[in-house]
């Protein structure tokens, strides 16, 4: 079985789970509305928009007569399981969803949409197309961009065709909807990383790469990075201060003079897809809420986030507190702060002591994987840059 057909299968199998649960279908509600409604317990009944229309889910399910009278109905499915991840930087888990729409036709039309969490509740977004029966294969919230992958048919091919074309679609939550970044071109790379600017800098540090790169200035987007990049920082930002962001663009050699010299690449043709302040490389494990990336922190400093249950050994892991040259300057334990055998993720709380300095330092907070384990291979640790006093 080919991975789109598995892809499809498993799919179809998480519908056939859905549209079976609750015994009342939801109501698929005629006209347009800005507002999706009111807050729902969960996002198989939040209220959704649809082609313009509000749809307000039950049990996963709502359903209209096509017409008056008319024998087809106007149906739309959650389909498979929400995925989980803050979308609007509250710091609390969003839900990611997709929607099947049937209208009556002979068309499967796939939408992703997100239930924001509100208080106790969930509230319904805007739905943005997929296309008419794709293969929808996964979702993926992180860093605040939700991440929809799937495949279509190329345009030459026949809605009957089997589709293969692998694509992902971008959205962000902007000025209260769901928005669709610019499809990313062929050639160019969808990056997360560190941003820095400052007199002479222009450094980017991808995620994965070790060691910054030139972010090239005369990009296009270089004027909305740098914006970005001022409107981000706290207010006690300490010069060179690191900005967790997303960037589409190209690696290529360093330029042969001026300040990009000094670096072994560059990146260029950037452009900005998302600044998150609350960003790291593994946002879709670890978590930090606070403190926030960049900022200047003072002892005792509270430490707080989620974590995958797998990192907790009898309820706790260790966190450090690290100077430039990676030596230790202050250590704590995270705490679960709640039921930690689990795989999800769970909220944990950290206190560390450390000696105070006249001046801020440059320094990385260490959040460690505890492995009692003599196997090395499951270590593991999630860095954040910072400053201390």
């Amino acid at each position: 079985m080919s991975r789109v057909r598995a892809a499809v299968l498993a799919a179809g199998l998480a519908l056939l789970a859905v549209s079976g649960c609750g015994s009342r279908s939801g109501v698929l509600a005629a006209g347009n509305s800005a507002s999706p409604g009111p807050v729902a317990a969960d996002p198989a009944n939040a209220t959704y928009r649809v082609e313009g229309a509000r749809v307000t889910l039950r049990g996963g399910t709502a359903e209209r007569p096509a017409a008056p009278g008319a024998a087809e109905s106007v149906q739309t499915r959650l389909f498979g399981t929400p995925v989980w991840g803050d979308l609007d930087g509250d710091g609390e888990d969003d839900a990611a969803v997709l929607l099947l729409h049937l209208s009556g036709g002979s068309g499967s039309f796939y939408y992703v949409a997100a239930a924001l969490r509100r208080g106790e509740g969930f509230d319904g977004t805007n739905a943005v197309l997929l296309g008419d029966r794709v293969a929808p294969q996964s979702l993926q919230v992180r860093n605040g961009m939700l991440m929809a992958h799937y495949a279509e048919r190329r345009p030459v091919e026949p809605m009957t065709a089997v589709p293969r074309e692998a694509k992902t679609k971008v959205l962000t939550w902007r000025a209260g909807e769901l928005v669709e970044s610019p499809p990313v071109d062929k050639g160019m790379l969808l990056t997360e990383g560190w941003v820095t600017i400052g007199h002479e800098v222009r450094a980017f540090e991808p995620c994965g790469r070790n060691g910054e790169v030139w972010l090239d200035p005369a990009s296009e987007g270089f004027a909305a990075i740098r914006d970005a990049y001022a409107a981000a920082l706290p207010p006690d930002a300490r010069p060179y201060t690191p900005v967790f962001m997303t960037l589409t663009g190209r690696l290529a050699a360093a330029p042969r003079d001026g300040f990009g010299m000094d670096y072994a690449a560059s990146f260029g043709d950037a452009r900005l897809v998302q600044v998150w302040s609350r960003g790291n490389c593994r946002a879709d494990e670890v978590s930090l809420t606070t403190p926030l990336a960049g900022s200047v922190v003072r002892s005792p400093l509270k430490v707080r986030g989620r974590a995958p249950g797998t990192w907790f050994f009898e309820g706790d892991f260790p966190v450090h507190l690290k100077d430039r040259k990676g030596r230790i300057v202050g250590s704590g334990v995270a705490r679960a702060s709640g039921p930690w055998m689990t795989r999800e993720r769970v909220p944990f709380e950290a206190e560390l002591h450390f000696a105070a300095s006249p001046q801020p330092v440059r320094g990385t907070l260490v959040l460690v994987k505890d492995n009692p384990t003599d196997d090395r291979s499951l270590d593991d640790a999630v860095e954040f840059p910072l400053f201390y006093r």
